[in-house]
């Protein structure tokens, strides 16, 4: 973006950070601050996200060019990327089931015991556990390629209806093309479209964000007390839920419960709120820069916790005590930001491309010897 919304940058650093906690240090004291709320987790986060910055940045991209083409151009880019990102997790975990049977910590039957291996893997059936939530972006933004073009036209109203009815559908009577299908012990990842109940509206928020001045309406002082408001009822809401026998039903995290819905909905626009508020101060951008910096590099990150989340249980044996945990999902958080640090630092923008500041070097070295000669 020209513009990076860096509140909600910071947003995504932490729906990281929230993903990262839970994988490696689930239950200690880093998990704490991202899952004391019920129902609400970084895999939400995440997905909320991308659609609002889906939103943002295409909204840009077409009312520069007066049409899609730049907008489906980069999207086809992405889903390219993610994909490739997603086999490329899913080949690893075959290896490591392979190599280090059981491996168990992958959640996963072992890839010699699954019918078509190969096929599995690049038809993103063979997903590993923390390391899935791209087969469900996949399809998310593939939807995109069609809901764009449709934003343009002004019809978001009836994109929101849609989502809707389409929300109210998996709750119901979901047919079983709704499930990603994976070789788990739940037999499936995802339903695809209860979870678009996320994606879709905040793809429409990302479209409106400046015509409806999200930004500044956000941080008006009744907005910010109902959203806190909210979250503190959510969060009450969530703890007499989890008592319940629906429990199992309004919080399911396949099938993506409506409680789940109405605490990522509520929780996530308090968190932005409140950190663009606190971003005026010099004190808080220079603590919250780590979660901004890796929130710009969200993909890679969580990429990256998902290939050491595969590999180190074999390193390092589970169980680990809290400890350990601790000292590794540090590790892993240190990591992540190094790595978009270095990429900030590199100007390496795209991962196919050679970084800025390298190509420079090249180019200067290739007329030094061009001159020479």
């Amino acid at each position: 973006m020209t513009k990076r919304l860096t509140a909600v940058d910071a947003a995504r650093g932490l729906a990281v950070f929230s993903m990262i906690t839970g994988h490696f240090d689930e239950g200690a004291f880093l998990s704490w601050p991202t899952h004391e709320i019920p129902y609400f987790d970084g895999a939400s986060a995440f997905v909320l996200l991308s659609g609002l910055i889906l939103g943002v940045v295409h909204r840009r991209w077409v009312d520069r060019d007066g049409g899609c083409s730049t907008s489906r151009e980069r999207l086809a880019r992405r889903i390219t990327v993610i994909y490739v990102c997603q086999v490329l997790l899913s080949g690893l975990a075959a290896i490591v089931s392979l190599v280090w049977p059981p491996a168990t910590h992958l959640g996963l039957r072992p890839i010699h015991e699954t019918s078509h291996p190969v096929l599995d893997i690049v038809t993103l059936r063979y997903l590993p556990a923390g390391g899935d939530v791209l087969a469900l972006y996949f399809v998310l933004m593939c939807a995109a390629l069609i809901l764009i073009p449709v934003l343009r036209k002004g019809w978001w109203k009836p994109i929101l209806v849609f989502s809707l009815a389409l929300y109210i559908w998996a709750m119901l009577q979901p047919p079983a093309w709704f499930l990603l299908p994976n070789e788990n012990a739940a037999g499936a990842t995802a339903d695809w479209c209860a979870w678009q109940a996320l994606f879709v509206p905040a793809l429409v928020v990302g479209w409106k964000w400046h015509d409806w001045r999200v930004s500044e309406v956000m941080v008006k002082s009744r907005v910010v007390v109902v959203l806190l408001l909210g979250t503190a009822a959510v969060f009450v809401g969530g703890r007499a839920v989890s008592r319940t026998p629906a429990a199992d039903m309004l919080g399911a995290k396949i099938e993506f419960g409506p409680a789940r819905v109405i605490a990522a909905w509520v929780v996530l626009p308090a968190v932005i709120a409140v950190v663009t508020l606190l971003l005026r101060y010099p004190w808080f951008r220079r603590a919250s820069h780590p979660f901004v910096v890796v929130g710009t590099r969200s993909l890679d990150s969580y990429v990256l916790q998902a290939l050491l989340l595969m590999t180190l249980p074999v390193v390092v044996i589970q169980p680990w005590g809290p400890g350990p945990a601790t000292g590794i999902t540090l590790a892993v958080l240190v990591l992540c930001w190094a790595w978009a640090e270095f990429r900030t630092w590199a100007g390496w923008a795209k991962l196919h491309r050679i970084p800025s500041r390298f190509a420079h070097r090249s180019r200067r070295h290739r007329s030094l010897v061009g001159f020479e000669r």
